[in-house]
């Protein structure tokens, strides 16, 4: 009887051997996966961590760095570049959480670290939005600084041609086509002015170079206004305007020479009346200056 109980045991225990060694196997295994889990969503973070980076560049601007299509083009290559990168990591993001997703939901860490990646790849969409918008603005603000500086020229004979035009009365109903264009063309200028300053209220640095284009601007603006406002007059009519226009500016200067006059006098008397008071202050009492 004892050697068959002996056996029985014996056998036992190699029976149960196998299943031993699987439950301490398991928990090995189980850790193993959640270290290579770990491992490549650190590849992830990696991954983002080098397109955050590169979008926190400033765009920044030098005399040698002048505004121009190609700079523009490189700074829109540069983004659609960063936009496919995230593309290509959400793509594989998503399929790697979902092959695994049962090791993550069983790991509070891996939990952590997965959104820790979700939070990666939105700074790095917002990144790129807000390179998108200033990348934009300096498109606006190029795109009007070529319209409005090129337009100085057909001002320039626009003018001309509406002069003449109103010389002439029977000429007017081409006098009114020219105005007719010249006030499509301003609408365009203006609207594209509109654009570059709100391109500045975007991107600040851009202002460095608006000096030239607001100068331009308001200066075809005064044209157009002479444009707009011309009509027929008898020459007579004309040399009568301009010599009113003469008179007035002849009024208005010799104004302006007598406030100057009257200033200068003011000054003077006041000079000569704080001479006056330090003299006195001199005196001994006798109303006479000492020496």
């Amino acid at each position: 009887m004892q050697t068959v109980r002996y056996i029985l045991l014996c056998l036992l225990a190699f029976l149960t051997l196998p299943i031993a060694s699987q439950t301490q196997e398991a928990p090995a295994a189980a850790v193993q996966d959640e270290q290579e889990v770990r491992d490549r969503m650190m590849d992830y973070v990696d991954e983002l961590n080098m397109l955050v980076a590169a979008g926190g560049t400033k765009v920044r601007f030098s005399d040698a760095n002048r505004l121009s299509g190609s700079f523009v083009r490189i700074l829109n290559d540069k983004l659609h570049m960063m936009n496919s990168d995230l593309h290509s990591i959400e793509l594989r993001w998503k399929t790697f959480i979902q092959v695994e997703q049962a090791t993550i939901a069983n790991s509070e860490e891996l939990m952590e670290q997965m959104a820790q990646v979700e939070l990666l790849k939105k700074a790095v969409a917002d990144t790129i939005a807000s390179q998108q918008r200033c990348a934009d603005a300096v498109a606006d603000f190029t795109a009007a600084e070529h319209l409005i500086l090129s337009q100085d020229s057909i001002y320039k004979q626009l003018y001309k041609k509406a002069f003449k035009l109103s010389l002439i009365k029977k000429l007017a109903p081409q006098l009114e086509k020219v105005k007719a264009e010249e006030e499509i063309r301003f609408s365009q200028i203006d609207a594209s002015y509109s654009k570059a300053k709100s391109a500045i209220e975007t991107f600040p640095e851009l202002v460095k170079y608006s000096a030239k284009m607001e100068d331009r601007y308001i200066s075809l603006k005064a044209v157009s206004e002479k444009i707009q406002t011309m009509e027929y007059k008898p020459f007579i009519q004309r040399i009568k305007d301009e010599l009113m226009g003469l008179a007035c500016v002849a009024i208005i200067l010799l104004f302006f020479n007598f406030m100057v006059s009257k200033v200068k006098t003011a000054m003077k008397l006041r000079e000569t009346l704080k001479k006056q008071q330090e003299l006195l202050k001199n005196t001994n009492g006798t109303g006479y200056p000492t020496i």
